[in-house]
């Protein structure tokens, strides 16, 4: 493939936001949640794709983002069947400031992960920080969704195992 990821990601915008739409929908995360899992899985799919194997990129992608997608969804329906508390509960209260906000201990979380999150709160991309930080931009999420892990644990009183 010929394209860089920054031609790919724009070529590719409509997939993500209307797999974000449709999704959000569906799990009730927000758009944005949807649209990182979705830009990831695209991201995978252009660096594992290989040219000759009888199926364009374009579909290879669609596949991808679309099956991460079903995953993520599948992961929080688990989660709710588990009895933690609903995603879309939390979704929904998401506008209002959380009470008890105050009580959340970020000494819990590793240095990588308050750098993450720090730099995800400019609004760095995942391709971002992972050059900034010289990790991987699978590290990157992995350490987003272990401080939220953490962080949701300790709000809602949770043990993490």
């Amino acid at each position: 493939m010929n394209k860089s990821f920054d031609e790919i990601m724009e070529e590719y915008e409509p997939l993500l936001r209307s797999t974000a739409a449709s999704f959000s929908d569906k799990t009730g995360l927000s758009r944005d949640e949807v649209y990182q899992t979705a830009s990831l899985a695209l991201h995978r799919a252009y660096l594992t794709y290989t040219d000759g194997r009888g199926v364009t990129f374009g579909l290879y992608a669609k596949i991808c983002v679309r099956n991460a997608c079903i995953s993520e969804q599948r992961r929080i329906a688990a989660a709710e069947r588990r009895g933690n508390r609903s995603v879309r509960a939390a979704e929904d209260s998401r506008s209002e400031p959380l009470p008890g906000f105050d009580r959340l201990d970020l000494a819990s979380l590793t240095e990588l992960e308050k750098n993450v999150i720090r730099y995800r709160a400019e609004g760095l991309s995942y391709a971002e920080i992972a050059s900034r930080m010289k990790i991987g931009t699978k590290s990157v999420d992995n350490a987003l969704r272990r401080a939220k892990n953490k962080l949701r644990a300790i709000y809602y009183g949770t043990d993490l195992t």
